[in-house]
Order: structure tokens, then C-alpha cells, then sequence
């Protein structure tokens, strides 16, 4: 699981209310999110409304929450196959966010890569990880 995915987890964890938008989020609202993404619009702005109609917008607007919707958002996109193209992208007549990011497909062969890597990982167990480890130490050891 890759960093983003990690801490928008661990962060829904800690809170009952980020539980539930991020279920949202992963859920019912990850099609809004792609669709977004992939027209090039903020995929954040995208869910805006349905967050406030079931959150609430007291619960919504919060500095913590804000942020935390737009760290899910990235880690569900991330999950997808993109990255962030631009962040600071100006947001306008939103009633939840005035800035977010605008995300693009990651290229096939580092998706492929990095999948393959990941896939690889995921799959050993503490002592094959510790093993893995020193061979890449050594290895990177030998090329310098």
C-alpha cells in the first residue's frame, strides 16, 4: 500500500466522522473523482455538494476535514492510475473548496513498474522483506 493510501487510512482511523467521508469517498464518490481527474477539473470540487448534503457543512469545513478530503482524494486517484498535474488550481463559486489539485494518468510503463514492485513487496512476509532489504543494500553498496 503506498504512503498516500497509509496515511489518509490511518488518518480515518483516528476520527469517526473522516471514517465516514472516506467510505464515501472510496465508494459512492471515487466515479466523480475519475470523471473529474480525467477532464482536467479539481476531482475535490467534484463531491463538494454531496459531502455537505451528507455530512453536513459545519462537519465539513473544518481546516482538518478540508484537508483530509483532499489527502483521500489523492490516495483513491493514486489507487487509479494518477498523479497531480497542478496544485494551487483556483476553485470557483465552491462551497467547500477554494483551491485543490488537477491529477493525469501516470505513464503505462511507471504504472506497470511500480505495480509489478508493489505487487512483489506486498506479497513477502517480515524475514523475506528483511532479506530483500540487505540484497538491495549490498547491491546499491556495489554500484558505488
Amino acid at each position: 500500500m503506498q504512503k498516500l493510501q497509509q496515511r489518509a487510512e490511518r488518518m480515518a482511523r483516528s476520527d469517526a466522522n473522516r471514517a465516514e467521508v472516506y467510505e464515501y469517498l472510496r465508494e459512492r464518490g471515487r466515479p466523480l473523482l475519475i470523471d473529474a481527474a480525467e477532464d482536467g477539473r479539481v476531482p475535490a470540487a467534484a463531491v463538494s455538494s454531496a459531502l455537505i448534503d451528507l455530512f453536513g457543512k459545519s462537519a465539513m469545513t473544518a481546516p482538518m476535514m478540508r484537508q483530509f478530503c483532499g489527502l483521500a482524494c489523492a490516495a483513491i486517484l493514486s489507487e487509479e492510475g494518477f498523479e497531480v498535474d497542478q496544485t494551487g488550481v483556483r476553485v470557483a463559486k465552491d462551497p467547500l473548496f477554494s483551491f485543490g489539485a488537477t491529477y493525469r494518468r501516470r505513464s503505462a510503463t511507471a504504472t506497470e513498474t511500480s505495480s509489478l514492485i508493489t505487487r512483489i513487496i506486498d506479497t513477502l512476509n517480515e524475514v523475506e522483506l528483511r532479506e530483500a532489504e540487505a540484497l538491495i543494500r549490498a547491491r546499491l553498496q556495489a554500484l558505488h
